[in-house]
């Protein structure tokens, strides 16, 4: 049986890999109406393996959705992101629309108005998060937009420094961490900090 359990875990992985390739061959409404669905479901997993790559299916199958030409098609799914997700009442929940929106920014997949309108919002409200990891979580994806060259301009300047601002005073020292730029950390004062 657990062979067999193994197997299955491995195979739905492989399904939201595969998906992501297969986003190609399809219209926009099949993607929508068939392979987003799937997306979700697979983000919800039991197992890690399958989730991390359903978030990537995820920012792939946005991007796909808002170059569509449509625009009734991505803003529900983003929509969906937030309801179950960003709202939810369990902390992994809201860890995991934080994870998916590093790979939304990383996959350009949707434009920066419905980011700023819908996404970031919800961002920041959990940059005050009472989990750690969720805290941690929007660090690392707001973070790792910055120094990736993500635009300040494009996404709200003022909100975003204000954000990483409140996280780099963090009492988690993880959180605070990942909050600060590359060009800001000294190898000292963080293998110190670690240390304690």
């Amino acid at each position: 049986q657990s062979t067999w359990d193994s197997r299955i875990w491995r195979f739905r992985e492989e399904l939201a890999r595969q998906l992501v390739l297969l986003t190609e061959l399809y219209t926009e409404r099949e993607i929508d109406e068939y392979i987003a669905p799937l997306a979700l479901t697979l983000s919800a997993d039991k197992v890690a393996e399958v989730r991390n790559a359903a978030y990537r299916l995820i920012g792939v199958v946005l991007r796909c959705l808002n170059t569509a030409g449509d625009e009734e098609l991505g803003p529900p799914l983003v929509a969906s992101l937030v309801t179950r997700y960003a709202l939810c009442p369990k902390w992994f929940g809201r860890h995991t629309f934080a994870v998916v929106c590093q790979h939304i920014l990383e996959e350009s997949a949707c434009p920066a108005h419905q980011f700023i309108d819908t996404l970031l919002p919800n961002l920041v409200r959990l940059s005050s998060d009472t989990v750690a990891n969720v805290r941690l979580a929007v660090a690392r994806t707001l973070s790792r937009y910055m120094n990736n060259g993500g635009s300040v301009q494009q996404l709200s300047s003022q909100t975003l420094n204000e954000t990483l601002s409140h996280l780099q005073n963090d009492p988690d020292k993880d959180v605070r961490y990942f909050a600060t730029p590359i060009s800001q950390l000294d190898n000292n004062n963080d293998e110190s900090d670690y240390d304690s």
